[in-house]
């Protein structure tokens, strides 16, 4: 595979329902593919960008050795960052508390330009254990994963991804498999229900 690139991000279509196609999914004109297609088609897309020398680094990111995307690395571990432009979002961390503060631009060119910096609603404030949770099943969705230390406050949740091929353990941390990131949505539903 001779792409000249060194950096992928790889998304699944996701059908909106105020959308052309979600008006055709409704119809039935447009028939989206069972969960087992789509992890036939997201495995196949694994190996054929890991034999063309890509490491998949995130869930839906694959680059060559040296082209990883770090700008989005701070989603992923829960840092601040400023989102800018129509529709963006913020986030703010109190470095004493841990609390966070996030705010979303409006999604209206129009709105957003009539008031520029004035988010679309009140900024959302979140406690240090909510923002815990948030890096903890961020961070599984990276190659990387999360220290077992990042876990602690999912009883549990270590051992059972574990167990269920969703994760390895590699030096004192719990990464993520193929199969982990094809059942990412059911960590994170596990580490937030069981957080502390």
């Amino acid at each position: 595979m001779a792409t000249g690139l060194d950096h992928l991000s790889v998304y699944e279509l996701t059908i909106e329902d105020r959308t052309a196609f979600g008006a055709r999914a409704r119809a039935g004109t447009l028939v989206p593919l069972d969960d087992d297609a789509l992890a036939r088609l997201y495995t196949a897309t694994h190996d054929a960008l890991a034999t063309a020398g890509f490491e998949h680094y995130e869930i839906s990111s694959y680059a060559k050795p040296g082209a990883r995307a770090v700008h989005n690395s701070l989603y992923w571990q829960g840092a601040p960052f400023l989102g800018l432009g129509v529709g963006a979002a913020s986030l703010w961390l109190d470095p004493e508390t841990g609390d966070g503060e996030r705010a979303t631009n409006p999604r209206r060119a129009t709105e957003y330009l009539a008031a520029p910096g004035t988010p679309a609603e009140p900024p959302q404030q979140i406690p240090a254990s909510e923002m815990a949770a948030d890096r903890a099943w961020l961070g599984m969705r990276t190659l990387q994963g999360v220290t077992e230390a990042e876990l602690a406050g999912a009883p549990g949740v270590a051992d059972e991804a574990v167990a269920e091929g969703l994760a390895t353990r590699q030096d004192g941390r719990i990464c993520p498999t193929l199969r982990g990131f094809l059942f990412a949505d059911r960590i994170a539903a596990r580490i937030v229900q069981s957080w502390r």
